[in-house]
């Protein structure tokens, strides 16, 4: 498809870091390379959204969890932007020096607010991306679950003082996240 639209894309096959055959794509946008992977992107039946870990990412963070066979692909894309990355190119990034609950309450309520709404009571799976070194983001994972009801208060009150009549229950969070893609 990204052929047809005129656009450089590259077909991976190779394994898992588990060992698990798979296939992948690089694509080349506005002159740099990115790694895509719809698969592991595609919709969890539970979750009914996508998963954007593997959107647009870097080689560095595609070689964590995909081996490519050096045989069969001598000159890999030296994929290094995150201008299109999923988080980075929709400010859903945290940094190092940022205040995790107002900023993690700002990202996700944005997503809120730029999503359709499904019945009450059904879950709504939210998205930030940590960019910092591994340790930095292990800290803040932890204090991310520590913290994660200060987190949903403060979204409401930034969706309520935006004038915004969505709200999130306070009572109850499920988590989880990607250590290897630091989500």
């Amino acid at each position: 498809l990204m052929q047809q639209r005129g656009l450089d894309c590259v077909y991976f096959r190779g394994h898992s870091a588990r060992g698990v055959p798979h296939a992948w794509n690089a694509v080349r946008l506005d002159d740099s390379w990115y790694y895509v992977d719809v698969t592991w992107g595609c919709t969890d039946p539970l979750r009914r959204s996508p998963y954007h870990f593997y959107l647009c990412t870097t080689l560095e963070e595609a070689a964590r969890s995909h081996v490519f066979d050096p045989e069969q692909y001598p000159e890999i894309p030296q994929a290094d932007s995150r201008m299109y990355n999923y988080y980075s190119y929709n400010g859903y990034t945290i940094e190092e020096t940022d205040d995790l609950i107002p900023t993690l309450a700002g990202i996700f309520a944005e997503q809120l607010v730029g999503t359709t709404v499904p019945p009450q009571g059904e879950p709504v799976y939210l998205e930030a991306r940590v960019m910092t070194s591994p340790e930095q983001y292990t800290s803040l994972r932890s204090q991310y679950l520590q913290d994660i009801f200060a987190i949903l208060h403060e979204v409401n009150r930034q969706l309520a003082q935006n004038g915004h009549t969505i709200r999130v229950q306070t009572e109850k969070a499920d988590c989880n996240s990607s250590d290897e893609m630091q989500v």
